[in-house]
């Protein structure tokens, strides 16, 4: 088995570095996580948390038990701390979720990631409302605006 990192979309650091030598798996355990869920979308993107860029990962909906739910959590890949974001108001399971960049021509002006260049929007699709199929598309501003 060969495992290979994917890489975090600035040509740099593989997202899963040194996952690929040692090919084992470690738990992480932070202190606060979301509650257990299913059928959840995630995703990685590049933030801006305080003054510094990091990578995240984003995870937001899916269901526990009987409950779908439309909760956004992000967790930093750096000192791999989960953090609630927002509630979208979005209740939904089984969909997609993809980061929205900005425009290619103001991303490529600069190499550094500053708020103005970082992703601060998600894009959600379809999934199962927990009585119906949903195929909307929405638009979630990470800030909660």
């Amino acid at each position: 088995m060969s495992l290979s990192g994917d890489y975090d979309g600035d040509g740099g650091v593989p997202l899963l570095s040194g996952l690929a030598e040692s090919r084992t798996w470690e738990e992480v355990f932070p202190r606060q996580q979301p509650p257990p869920r299913e059928m959840h979308a995630c995703c990685c993107a590049r933030l801006v948390e305080g003054d510094s860029p990091t990578t995240m990962m984003l995870l937001h909906g899916g269901r526990c038990g009987d409950t779908v739910l439309a909760d956004l959590w992000v967790l930093d890949l750096r000192n791999r701390q989960w953090k609630k974001r927002i509630d979208t108001k979005l209740p939904r399971c089984s969909h997609s979720m993809v980061p929205l960049r900005p425009p290619a021509k103001v991303a490529s002006s600069s190499a550094a990631i500053t708020p103005a260049l970082a992703v601060q929007k998600v894009l959600l699709f379809g999934g199962f409302s927990g009585s119906d199929l949903i195929n909307t598309l929405h638009e979630v501003d990470l800030q909660g605006k």
